[in-house]
């Protein structure tokens, strides 16, 4: 009888894998360069995704989380709250990236910010 159980679950898991499960491939190299007087950062960052998925992709969105400190609006801000340590921080001291640019396969690409977020890029 437990021959029978172990049999059964044994197939039973074999065959409930999802066949339509397909893991991307992301690699990334990134280099940054602080200038420690103006309390900025420049960087470049190179990425390669592979969709290994059958579906093509038209688009892609992408965190930039710096934006999510920019100010007062933003979805980190609101659930921070009035009282927290961000709320009450100068608006000098924090911060956002202000310069975006993007290349796919070494050509300038059209990219927007959400509509709702300010910390999320939608590439196409």
């Amino acid at each position: 009888m437990i021959r029978i159980s172990f049999l059964l679950l044994s197939l039973t898991t074999l065959f409930s894998q999802d066949k339509y499960y397909f893991q991307q491939e992301l690699k990334y190299e990134i280099d940054v360069i602080l200038n420690d007087e103006d309390h900025t950062l420049s960087a470049y960052e190179k990425i390669a995704y592979k969709n290994n998925s059958p579906d093509e992709l038209t688009f892609i969105w992408f965190h930039v989380w710096p934006n999510a400190y920019k100010d007062n609006s933003t979805a980190f801000a609101k659930q921070a709250g009035p009282n927290s340590s961000f709320a009450k921080s100068d608006s000098l001291d924090r911060g956002y990236i202000d310069s975006l640019d993007f290349k796919v396969d070494g050509k300038q690409v059209d990219w927007s910010f959400h509509p709702e977020w300010n910390d999320v890029i939608k590439i196409e």
